[in-house]
């Protein structure tokens, strides 16, 4: 979008709409100038509307070759440019099209969209599920003695590989959204963190009969859980931060209800074989 000129329109919070032309000449906020850019605006052509929560503009452009590639994009909720320089935040969605003036037709394509679900897949299945269902195998099927064991180091290795290449597609993404989402990525690099000393711990495990042995299974079990619980709640917010709509919500909240009406159901007959 750099080196372009957009329309940008906005209703104020006393009903008065605005509608200013700026030129991008830059990323950053000082190179984005309202009342400047290329586009011939007829004059008196402008106008702006709201109907059920969206917001319509419409203006007449002079020109003799308009520009089919266009990009629409929202700026944050509540983020409304005022006098005396109009200063723009950053939007939180967008989106581009290809116009064909002959057919009448758009085509519509997110920025990105490939690498945006590469990395949410990825975590999902990694931290999300392949994770918790390492977590089960663990705690319930340790009768099946050594299977349960490399069962469980394999869904945890498996998870852990996954994982890394989804923090560094998750880097890659946030590196071409010139995007902020310092929490999710806060979370990322715990979550990392906390599964690299998971797996540094399995090469100090002490034996079964060692009297340090009760105390690793304290650390081992314990950041497992707080791993996985962190893991279920960056899955969800990195669905937020993505917009992609209840679909990915209610799927990934399926599996994992999935997951707990399976560990309640190993737990409760644990309990009575004890």
């Amino acid at each position: 979008m750099v080196k372009s000129s957009c329309m940008v329109g906005w209703i104020s919070g006393d009903g008065s709409p605005t509608m200013k032309q700026y030129y991008l000449g830059g990323t950053k906020t000082n190179q984005v100038i309202a009342d400047q850019g290329n586009l011939m605006i007829v004059a008196n052509s402008s106008s702006i509307t709201a109907k059920s929560s969206r917001i319509y503009l419409a203006f007449q452009l002079n020109t003799t070759q308009p520009s089919q590639h266009l990009i629409y994009a929202v700026g944050k909720i509540g983020a409304i440019a005022s006098a005396p320089d109009y200063t723009l935040a950053d939007h939180r969605a967008k989106v581009s099209t290809l116009l064909s003036y002959s057919t009448g037709t758009i085509a519509s394509k997110t920025p990105n969209s490939k690498l945006r679900k590469t990395h949410g897949i990825l975590t999902m299945l990694s931290w999300g599920i392949l994770m918790i269902i390492g977590a089960i195998v663990a705690r319930y099927m340790k009768q099946w003695d050594p299977l349960w064991f490399y069962s469980h180091a394999v869904f945890q290795s498996c998870a852990f590989i996954l994982g890394i290449f989804g923090m560094l597609s998750g880097f890659v993404l946030e590196d071409r959204l010139n995007t902020e989402v310092s929490t999710h990525k806060a979370l990322g690099i715990f979550i990392i963190a906390l599964a690299s000393l998971q797996v540094t711990a399995l090469f100090v495990r002490p034996g079964k009969e060692s009297k340090v042995r009760k105390y690793w299974n304290w650390y081992h079990h314990t950041a497992g859980r707080l791993l996985i619980v962190l893991a279920i709640a960056n899955v969800f917010y990195g669905i937020h931060l993505g917009e992609e709509g209840n679909g990915w919500n209610v799927g990934y909240g399926v599996v994992i209800a999935i997951l707990i009406l399976v560990s309640s159901v190993l737990e409760l007959r644990m309990w009575k074989r004890k």
